[in-house]
């Protein structure tokens, strides 16, 4: 792995546990845009990285941090049919409508931050 790639995922890394996001709004741009990577491999190597992150994030947030345990039941839930689906879904979309799916879900979600 080289020095800017290094850089890369520390950056992911470091802006994922400040903001408490599993890593996909940060790696999967990075990529993209950076590692030539096409949608559908970025998004199962993000997949792959957010899995690592997210447990290392929830060892080290919980120290600090409590937990409201009903809604985790009920996201839970809801996310484990929901990636199920959207795996089986993803096999029949081309990589570029992914991006452009995935871009349209991080300018929707950016702009109802920045107003809420």
């Amino acid at each position: 792995m080289g020095l800017r790639q290094r850089f890369i995922s520390l950056f992911g890394g470091v802006f994922s546990g400040l903001l408490g996001v599993g890593g996909a709004i940060v790696f999967i741009p990075l990529m993209t845009l950076l590692f030539r990577q096409d949608q559908k491999t970025a998004q199962g190597t993000a997949l792959l990285i957010m899995s690592v992150i997210s447990l290392v994030g929830f060892a080290t947030y919980s120290r600090s941090v409590t937990y409201e345990f009903s809604s985790f039941a009920i996201l839970l839930s809801g996310g484990i049919v929901g990636t199920f689906v959207g795996n089986l879904l993803v096999n029949h979309v081309s990589s570029d409508l992914l991006k452009k799916f995935f871009s349209i879900y991080l300018i929707i979600a950016a702009v109802r931050m920045f107003l809420l």
